[in-house]
């Protein structure tokens, strides 16, 4: 029997760590499993030219290219589990006492303004707290250097109200 060859792409996580060390398989396949350093690189390898046969892709993400004509079905199937309360980081020395305290703060965002976990955390912060991300100043970077821009996803801005 023919297995059909697989390129699959996602982050080594604790939920994929049994495909990559191939403790477990994809029946009729011949799955080979690729990551790369940092998510969005993984996202735009999916994006831009399809290279992948499977690819791990923030809902973000796809959502934005569903209108570009993204050819990829999405799964419901989450590798990253993250509890996203954490990706909140408040600086001890800011004065920063609780959420109201971000009303008009500089905030900072990995990668993209609008990627998944940023979108929680904004979504958690303004049901529970009405955080208005509009009244804080952006800034876009990287982990552990500066990061390139995403240039493989379509940004639309809208124009604030006054």
């Amino acid at each position: 029997m023919t297995r059909q060859p697989l390129r699959i792409g996602c982050f080594q996580y604790d939920t994929t760590r049994a495909l990559f060390d191939g403790s477990v398989s994809i029946d009729g396949t011949s799955a080979t499993m690729e990551t790369a350093a940092t998510l969005p690189e993984i996202f735009g390898r999916v994006i831009r030219g399809g290279e992948l046969d499977v690819g791990e892709l923030g809902l973000t993400f796809y959502l934005r290219m569903l209108e570009a004509g993204l050819p990829y079905v999405a799964l419901p199937a989450f590798p990253n589990r993250a509890f996203r309360h954490s990706c909140v980081f408040v600086n001890v020395h800011s004065g920063i006492t609780g959420p109201a305290d971000l009303a008009g703060k500089v905030m900072g965002e990995f990668g993209i303004y609008g990627q998944d976990s940023g979108v929680w955390a904004k979504g958690i912060l303004m049901d529970e707290y009405g955080f208005r991300p509009q009244d804080c100043r952006w800034v876009i970077g990287g982990l552990e250097q500066p990061a390139a821009p995403l240039d493989f996803i379509p940004i639309r801005i809208r124009p604030t109200s006054t």
